[in-house]
């Protein structure tokens, strides 16, 4: 296996060192992903901007979790599904997360429409059907929603494919990553 380093301010390259400093900046500590992404650029910085646009998308907090977790474990995701996936740390959105791990249905059905449409989506590589589409908007989502989806699906699979390749180790609960050794 190929090892791919978790990288510092010392060892990152040239143009992922401001990012990783605007993501340690902005969390308590440099999750693994972010410090194995400074191995390229462009990669770190797709996918801090795919973030942040998923982040503003129309979908709440807790359906952009429910996506994000729903294409983690669609791609077998190891690391993204053990790190817990997005910031919603409600009682609903641990419930949803747990059940998404489990395979068993989340209890509110529009979430559950939700996380049928992005398992779909992830698993026939966006090749859904007009059935599947109509049976989305009609649990409450809109068009613009089918996107925004779309986006959170393209940022699970940036991070599952990552770590599936460099085999991510997962982050250490409680402890911070000192980005300076």
């Amino acid at each position: 296996m190929i090892e791919f380093p978790l990288h510092t301010l010392d060892t990152a390259p040239a143009l992922s060192r401001a990012l990783l400093t605007e993501s340690g900046a902005h969390q308590a500590h440099v999750p693994n992903l972010v410090r194995t992404m400074a191995e390229s650029p462009a990669a770190l910085q797709g996918f801090e901007q795919l973030r942040r646009a998923f982040a503003h998308s129309g979908l709440s907090t807790l359906e952009q979790q429910v996506v994000y977790l729903t294409a983690a474990k669609a791609n077998a995701c190891h690391y993204c599904l053990t790190q817990g996936g997005l910031c919603d740390n409600s009682t609903e959105a641990r419930a949803a997360a747990d059940a998404i791990r489990t395979d068993r249905p989340i209890e509110d059905a529009k979430l559950q429409a939700l996380r049928r449409f992005a398992a779909a989506m992830t698993t026939q590589r966006g090749w859904v059907s007009d059935q599947a589409v109509a049976e989305f908007l009609a649990a409450g989502y809109e068009r613009a929603h089918v996107l925004d989806l779309i986006t959170g699906v393209a940022l699970a699979t940036l991070s599952s494919y990552t770590n599936h390749v460099a085999a991510t180790p997962i982050d250490v609960r409680g402890s911070t990553h000192s980005l300076d050794s």
